[in-house]
């Protein structure tokens, strides 16, 4: 367990490292990830507020229809610069964004369908873990609640019963909030090898597919540590920048006005450029290290680890 976390925690460290040291290139490549849905859901508000909010929602099926393609394109194009930095080169934003409309095509297919999959996969084994515990714990507190009446020991012990199936209510809904994060991230790692292998489409699919299921609880655990950090690391970024932007305009001309709500919706997408980068970096990276250990890219090192083991086994012997 500790050596799964270690590498765990070695790609996250890592991927915020190369996250700083090349942060105007990692954050281009999001904002043009990110334009088309970013332009299109800003003119959907501006849309909504000036005609018609009908019209508004009909502008963002229109950008969740379009913007999802230039999103897989940007996480795609992160993911490939990720792995130039990686090898110790400064990524090019010609370079990372050279990618033929052949192959954005399938990973935007791939892409979408991996990722409806492992959201109902995620929200199957989620439900299966919040509805018994919602249907063990309600129960016993109603009849506690209703034996209670005035006996004195029977209400603080409902009330400590409460609290304590309240406590662990919680823990389990966090849990499975996790698995549904990490879900996005399990999509990410399965678009790996459409990025980064020159094979045909079905191939690639089966090469994601495999690298997937290798060492599937390591990757789970993975997944998970990932999408809790980047789930902090957006939290307070899109609150410091979305929040503190539009504060002017929000105290000066109030929540109603259309300028307001425009700079607000300007400054949520901005903070979420800026907090996209590291999930794919961290993606690219796993699949790097998954990829050595499948095909035993990195067996000579292995083998210079165990080396001083065995010169002091014989020195003993």
């Amino acid at each position: 367990m500790a050596g799964r976390m270690d590498l765990v925690l070695d790609v996250l460290d890592e991927g915020l490292r190369r996250y700083r040291r090349d942060f105007l290139t990692f954050a281009a490549l999001s904002a043009i990830g990110a334009a088309p849905l970013a332009l299109l859901f800003l003119l959907g508000i501006a849309v909504s507020a000036l005609l018609s909010p009908v019209f508004g929602v009909l502008m963002n099926l229109l950008a969740a229809v379009i913007g999802l393609p230039a999103f897989f394109y940007g996480i795609g194009a992160i993911s490939r610069a990720a792995l130039v930095s990686e090898s110790g080169e400064r990524p090019r934003l010609g370079a990372a964004l050279a990618m033929s409309p052949l192959r954005v095509l399938g990973v935007g297919c791939y892409g979408t369908v991996l990722t409806l999959l492992l959201n109902m996969l995620a929200s199957i084994v989620s439900l299966c873990i919040i509805c018994p515990l919602y249907l063990s714990t309600l129960g016993p507190i109603g009849s506690l609640a209703g034996l209670a009446g005035d006996n004195p020991f029977a209400t603080a012990f409902g009330a400590a019963f409460g609290v304590l199936s309240l406590i662990g209510f919680m823990v389990v809904y966090v849990i499975s909030l996790a698995l549904g994060s990490a879900s996005y991230c399990g999509a990410i790692f399965g678009l790996q090898p459409l990025l980064h292998e020159g094979v045909d489409g079905g191939a690639s699919i089966q090469s994601s597919i495999d690298l997937m299921i290798y060492r599937f609880g390591n990757n789970l655990l993975a997944w998970i540590l990932a999408s809790l950090v980047f789930g902090a690391i957006s939290l307070a970024v899109t609150l410091a920048i979305g929040l503190l932007l539009p504060l002017p305009l929000l105290l000066t001309l109030g929540a109603d006005s259309p300028i307001t709500q425009l700079a607000g919706g300007v400054a949520w997408l901005f903070g979420l450029v800026l907090a996209a980068p590291p999930l794919p970096i961290w993606m690219a990276l796993l699949y790097q290290r998954r990829n050595e250990e499948r095909n035993g890219g990195d067996l000579p090192a292995r083998i210079a680890a165990l080396q001083p083991e065995f010169g002091m086994q014989n020195a003993e012997a």
